[in-house]
């Protein structure tokens, strides 16, 4: 029986981190890795992540997760999903990331952990419970604290927002902006 891969899912706030290290394992894993985003993520080049301090990786668009399968080859060792939470409630994923273990790649997943409510974002849950390795990671909120929520300052008009339209910020600052119910 062949060794199975592992799953790393790098999850949390915006600007914490989470592409940087998705990058950082791509770059490591040498010419047997490859990254996938959600066709959907339209805020950047189409084919490259470029995360905000700079770093760059080349990456395929797809619509669907199960996509990725076609791209496998001999000597892949590595894939890369970034921004899983887009996929939103493709039924492919989990099926796909459990497939490409299954065949000894292993997979390195980043992702919102909440969405602009508070709630938990799409599959990514469900993604972190079957990792092998999950790492939450949080940046600051403007008052100091560690950020756990995504407060939105868009109008709601586009269906993936760009970074701009978001600020993470901490549990108390996050309530004082969210609207009375």
């Amino acid at each position: 029986m062949s060794k199975h891969g592992e799953l790393t899912v790098f999850w949390g706030t915006m600007f914490a981190g989470k592409s940087t290290n998705l990058i950082t394992n791509l770059k490591e894993a040498g010419a047997g890795a490859i990254c996938f985003k959600p066709y959907s993520d339209n805020r950047d080049e189409p084919n490259v992540i470029r995360t905000h301090d700079g770093l760059m990786y080349p990456v395929t668009r797809v619509k669907k997760a199960s996509e990725i399968l076609l791209h496998v080859n001999p000597g892949l060792t590595t894939v890369g999903i970034e921004e899983a939470s887009l996929f939103y409630e493709d039924p492919t994923l989990i099926p796909t990331i459990q497939t490409l273990r299954e065949i000894g790649v292993n997979v390195v997943v980043t992702g919102l952990d909440m969405d602009r409510h508070g709630v938990p974002f799409s599959q990514m849950p469900s993604i972190a419970a079957i990792a092998d390795n999950c790492f939450k990671l949080r940046t600051r909120c403007s008052c100091g604290e560690f950020a756990s929520l995504n407060y939105y300052r868009g109008d709601g008009s586009t269906f993936v927002a760009r970074d701009d339209m978001y600020e993470p910020m901490c549990r108390t600052c996050f309530s004082k902006q969210k609207p009375s119910l």
